[in-house]
């Protein structure tokens, strides 16, 4: 593993055929020991979930395992078409469960103490602060407090407090189909629905690192599926209709040939 200054997180890419798609990518929140992949930065990170959601989007099967992946053309990405297409991208793999992007604090690797941020966390740091300032929620209220996100633009941290995503986030919104706003509101509601038990639940399994304001999906999972089953159940179906939208998508904007 190696944790690096500047990125939002980690692509991993191994190969570029269907076979490969269910246990060869994954997005990560900081580099490891595979060498196929690239840190995912500002630059790149609308390219990298295009083509995370295409690889994710599509199951291995007999019949297409061998099919290569291709680069949409130019033209085609300055479409309207494509435009939403990939902002829907965004909300898709955030939720994935192959996004492993996470948040951990106090971490020993190489004779330092990292503090990682989970930059695909989408809500704001200053409504993160007024919603966790609770006495059910005080140890996530003092770590949003003290651990801003990691600066990633360029500014002085305290002018960005945000994850990159959240920061982002309102630039997308207006783009977003309706299947995604339906994932991104189930999000949010689960979300402010389970704090109340956060924290408890966090004490129980500290393996799951819940204790970190801007914990990922693939940290609340277990407290939403095993907490708020119905709601859980709900939104993976909320996701499973996104992913219906989006998989024409895949060949109709050239990732794959029909």
């Amino acid at each position: 593993m190696k944790l690096t200054d500047g990125a939002l997180g980690y692509f991993y890419n191994n190969g570029s055929s269907v076979q490969y798609n269910d246990q060869f990518v994954g997005l990560f929140s900081s580099a490891f020991s595979r060498a196929n992949g690239l840190s995912i930065i500002p630059e790149n990170f609308l390219k990298v979930n295009a083509l995370y959601a295409a690889r994710k989007l599509i199951t291995n099967s007999w019949e297409q395992h061998k099919d290569e992946y291709f680069v949409p053309v130019p033209i085609d990405t300055e479409s309207d078409a494509y435009k939403q297409w990939n902002t829907d991208a965004v909300i898709y793999s955030l939720f994935h469960h192959s996004n492993n992007s996470t948040s951990m604090r106090q971490v020993n690797y190489n004779n330092q103490t990292w503090t990682i941020h989970n930059h695909y966390f989408w809500i704001p740091h200053k409504t993160a602060l007024e919603l966790l300032d609770d006495p059910k929620t005080s140890n996530l209220y003092r770590d949003c407090r003290n651990n801003p996100a990691k600066d990633v633009f360029g500014n002085p941290i305290i002018s960005t407090p945000d994850t990159y995503l959240a920061h982002i986030l309102p630039s997308l919104t207006v783009s977003l189909s309706n299947e995604a706003k339906a994932v991104l509101e189930g999000m949010t509601a689960l979300w402010k629905q389970s704090l109340p038990l956060r924290e408890t639940y966090a004490q129980e399994h500290p393996e799951y690192q819940l204790n970190t304001w801007d914990a990922g999906i693939y940290q609340l999972k277990y407290l939403w599926r095993d907490l708020f089953p119905k709601e859980w159940e709900a939104l993976r179906q909320a996701h499973a209709r996104l992913a219906n939208k989006l998989r024409p998508g895949v060949y109709d904007h050239g990732w794959l040939r029909k």
